[in-house]
C-alpha cells in the first residue's frame, strides 16, 4: 500500500514536471518565433524602402540604378525567398522578381492569390512632394525550417530536456527523502505511542524538515520526562502515604486488641493525630499545585507588611530554630515594606522557603532574610550556609516530585512539591524567583512582589 501510494506519488511529481517544462517550451517557442517574424519583416521593409528609393532614382531622376535595382531584387529572391513587385500608385505591377520585366498590363491584386500559406506581406510606399508615387510590395514564406531558427530550437529543447531531467531528479530525490522522513515520523510517533520514549529520529534535515524531526524529538524526550516524573510521582506518593497510614493502622489496631494498655492509649492516639494531619498536609498541597497548575486559583490580593508575614512565619519555626541553634539575620530596607499580594499565598511561599533553609542548615549555622526595594518590586532574599544543593539538581528543583536522595531531611518526610508550589504560586503574582546555591556553602532564594502603591 505505501509502495504503491510512492508510485503515485512519483508519478504525480512527473506528470506536473512534464507539463511545466511543456508549458515553457510552448512560451519560448512563441516568444522566439515572434522575435525571428518581426525581425525578418523589420529586414523586407529596410531592403523594400532600398528598392523603392533606387526605382524612384531610375525612373523620376533618370539615375542608372538598374544594376542595383536587379541585385536587391535577386538578394531579396534568394536571402528571402520573397516575392517581390513595385506598382504605380493606382496599383498597376512595374517590376516584378519573378520575371524582372516591366508587366504595365497586369495588376497586383491578381498576383496577391498566388501565395498560399504563412506569409511575411510588406508595403512600402515611395513618397515625393507629400505623395505617394510607387509601391513597393514583397511577401516573404514563413520558413520554419531556416537553418538559424532551427538551431535556436534545437538548443532550446535540449536545454528544457536537461532542465526537466535535472527538476525530475530533484523531485525524485525530494520526494525519496521525504518518503523516508515520512516512515520515519510514523515508526518513531508509533513507538512513542507504545510507550518507548526513548525512541528518536536519527536522520539529520535540514529546513522545515529538519524543524518537524526536532520537534518529534523533543516532544519524545518531553513525554519521556513526563513519564518518568509520573512514576517518580506513584513511588512518592506511595512512600509518603504508606509510612502513615501503616503507623496508623498499627496503633490502632495495637488499641483495639488490648496491646497499647489504657493508660498509654492518650499518647499513641496523639501519634495516630500527627499522621492524619500529616496526611491532610500531602493532600491539600497536592490539589493546591492542581489547582494552580490548571489556573483555576483565584488570587485575593491585598496591601499587607511584608515583614510582619516574615515575623509572623519565623515564630512558627522557633521551635527548630532553637534546636538547631540557628542564628536569623534580618536586613530590612525600611521599617515597613508594603506589598500588594495574595497575603495567605504568600506566606505559603514564605513557609516553604523557610522551612526549606531550616531543613539544610548545619546546627549552629546562620539564616539570613533580606529585603530592599527596586523600583516599584521588594525584593526578598532567603539565605543559609547550609550543605547547598549539588549543580546536577540545581536546574531540577522547581520540578514536581522532584527529590534527591537527601532531599527529604532527616526525618525522611515531604513530598517534593514544597518549590513547585511556590514557582506556581510566584508565576500566578507573575513574579520572579532565582536561585543560588554551592554544595557546602549554602543556598539563597531570591524572589520579587509589586510593593503597593494604595
Amino acid at each position: 500500500m505505501h509502495r504503491n501510494h510512492n508510485a503515485k506519488t512519483r508519478l504525480l511529481y512527473l506528470f506536473i514536471t512534464l507539463s511545466f517544462i511543456l508549458l515553457v517550451f510552448i512560451v519560448f517557442f512563441l516568444i522566439i518565433s515572434d522575435h525571428f517574424t518581426k525581425n525578418l519583416e523589420s529586414l523586407l521593409k529596410k531592403e523594400a524602402a532600398a528598392l523603392g528609393t533606387a526605382y524612384y532614382n531610375s525612373i523620376e531622376l533618370k539615375q542608372d540604378d538598374s544594376e542595383f535595382i536587379n541585385y536587391k531584387l535577386k538578394y531579396l529572391s534568394d536571402y528571402f525567398n520573397a516575392h517581390t513587385i513595385i506598382t504605380s500608385a493606382e496599383g498597376a505591377v512595374l517590376l516584378d522578381s519573378d520575371s524582372i520585366t516591366s508587366t504595365k498590363n497586369c495588376r497586383y491584386s491578381s498576383l496577391k492569390a498566388d501565395k498560399t500559406g504563412a506569409y511575411i506581406h510588406v508595403s512600402v510606399p515611395v513618397i515625393s512632394n507629400a505623395k505617394v508615387r510607387y509601391l513597393v510590395i514583397s511577401h516573404a514564406p514563413l520558413n520554419r525550417e531556416d537553418s538559424s531558427l532551427l538551431l535556436v530550437y534545437k538548443i532550446s529543447f535540449i536545454a528544457l530536456l536537461m532542465m526537466l531531467v535535472c527538476a525530475f531528479g530533484y523531485v525524485m530525490i525530494y520526494s525519496y527523502q521525504t518518503n523516508k522522513m515520512i516512515e520515519a515520523l510514523n515508526k518513531t510517533s508509533k513507538e512513542v505511542t507504545n510507550g518507548n520514549f526513548d525512541s528518536r529520529i536519527r536522520h539529520s534535515y535540514s529546513g522545515e524538515f529538519g524543524e518537524l524531526v526536532r520537534n518529534m524529538n523533543e516532544m519524545a524526550e518531553t513525554l519521556g520526562k513526563t513519564e518518568q516524573t509520573r512514576r517518580d510521582f506513584i513511588a512518592n506518593i506511595s512512600h509518603d502515604f504508606r509510612s502513615p497510614l501503616t503507623s496508623i493502622k498499627g496503633f490502632v489496631t495495637a488499641i483495639l486488641d488490648g496491646t497499647i494498655p489504657c493508660e498509654k492509649q492518650s499518647r499513641y492516639l496523639n501519634i495516630v493525630l500527627e499522621e492524619t494531619e500529616r496526611l491532610t498536609s500531602l493532600t491539600n498541597n497536592l490539589l493546591l499545585l492542581s489547582t494552580m497548575e490548571s489556573d483555576l486559583c483565584v488570587l485575593e490580593k491585598t496591601k499587607f507588611d511584608i515583614h510582619q508575614i516574615i515575623k509572623k512565619i519565623l515564630l512558627q519555626f522557633d521551635h527548630e530554630i532553637t534546636v538547631k541553634g540557628l542564628s536569623i539575620n534580618l536586613f530590612f530596607g525600611a521599617s515597613q515594606y508594603y506589598v500588594f499580594a495574595d497575603m495567605h499565598q504568600i506566606q505559603r511561599v514564605l513557609h516553604n522557603l523557610i522551612e526549606n533553609a531550616l531543613k539544610f542548615s548545619f546546627d549552629g549555622g546562620e539564616l539570613s532574610i533580606e529585603t530592599v526595594k527596586l523600583k516599584n518590586k521588594i525584593q526578598i532574599t532567603i539565605a543559609d550556609n547550609g550543605q547547598g544543593i549539588p549543580s546536577e539538581d540545581l536546574k531540577n528543583i522547581w520540578d514536581r516530585f522532584h527529590k534527591a536522595d537527601r532531599s527529604r531531611g532527616k526525618d525522611k518526610k515531604g513530598l517534593g512539591l514544597g518549590l513547585s508550589i511556590v514557582k506556581e504560586i510566584l508565576k500566578a503574582h507573575e513574579e520572579t524567583i532565582e536561585v543560588y546555591s554551592q554544595e557546602n556553602k549554602g543556598t539563597k532564594f531570591v524572589f520579587t512582589l509589586t510593593e503597593s502603591t494604595i
